[in-house]
């Protein structure tokens, strides 16, 4: 069982300032990120029970987000697309340029593959905070585990505000993710070998 978060579900525990982005393109489930404005973090009560508990509600928290562990980076290029670029252009850009995007068309390719990697396992939940303690309350040791609860208090919150997206692999081990991995697998074979066949040839329908 893969586990997810509901957009749903976190819609009715945060507010507008902080920031909720779908995972693996799910619009149904999402990732969220309070607010950087320097403001108070626009959470409810139920989240924040989880997040800072009463117990260990030392420094101020400055910052929350949860997530599912799925590969979410994107890697960033000065080009849209290298790989079409390098297809299309048949190295008759300037010099530079042209040396250049090949280097940028080969990590792109890469990044493909290593994005297929990262997403070949379970998915899971997790919760990350940020907190300023100051010289009068900084502890002398903390507890990790004490800085979120998985007691009654998280038990409380995720029922009266369902926050999890559960998704099944059936018995077969076929699946939605099992179904994107293959999807992403076979279109990152096809990428590879586009650039490797046609790379300098031209050609609008091989870009």
């Amino acid at each position: 069982m893969h586990l997810m978060l509901s957009r749903a579900g976190l819609e009715e525990m945060v507010g507008l300032r902080g920031s909720l982005y779908s995972t693996l393109s799910f619009n149904e489930c999402s990732n969220y990120q309070s607010n950087l404005d320097g403001r108070p973090l626009d959470v409810c009560r139920p989240l924040l029970n989880v997040a800072y508990p009463g117990e260990e509600r030392r420094g101020t928290l400055n910052f929350l987000q949860v997530y599912t562990d799925s590969p979410h980076t994107h890697m960033t290029s000065s080009y849209k697309h290298p790989v079409s670029g390098v297809i299309t252009t048949c190295g008759l850009m300037n010099h530079d340029t042209t040396r250049a995007i090949h280097p940028r068309a080969k990590e792109y390719v890469n990044h493909m593959e290593d994005f297929e990697a990262k997403l070949v396992k379970h998915l899971s939940c997790r919760l990350e905070q940020v907190r300023l303690f100051q010289d009068t309350d900084c502890p002398a040791f903390i507890r990790p585990k004490a800085l979120f609860t998985a007691s009654s208090a998280w038990q409380s919150s995720w029922l009266k505000m369902p926050c999890s997206s559960p998704i099944l692999n059936m018995v077969e081990g076929i699946g939605i993710l099992t179904m994107l991995q293959e999807a992403l697998h076979f279109l990152n074979s096809m990428l590879r070998w586009t650039s490797d066949k046609n790379s300098g040839r031209g050609g609008f329908y091989k870009s």
